[in-house]
């Protein structure tokens, strides 16, 4: 399964961005996108996550739910409250966790 940070500059390369766009378009630093596209910093959390969807024509709700990222890696009780404070009270959760079943 890909990294978020591949899937990150994937998504930045496919709409042609530079760091640099991302950056004035989020308010995130160039060197922290760019340290989580090099694998040298996990996916950031909500907050950051919040910021980076619009620039990237993304779905916050899917970025939230993309493997390696702040819900799916562990989801507890706590963060699942946090999330419904973050999103709405409404909001389900569905663990994502990798199985050995086969896909058919």
């Amino acid at each position: 399964m890909s990294d978020f940070g591949d899937y990150l500059r994937s998504l930045r390369e496919r709409q042609k961005m530079s760091l640099r766009e991302v950056a004035a378009k989020t308010g995130v630093s160039v060197s922290y996108i760019t340290q989580i596209e090099n694998r040298r910093r996990k996916a950031p959390g909500p907050d950051v996550l919040k910021k980076l969807a619009p620039a990237y024509n993304v779905p916050e709700e899917t970025f939230l739910k993309r493997p390696g990222t702040w819900m799916t890696s562990s989801q507890s009780n706590s963060r699942q409250a946090r999330m419904r404070r973050w999103i709405g009270p409404t909001a389900t959760f569905k663990a994502t966790h990798s199985s050995s079943s086969a896909h058919g």
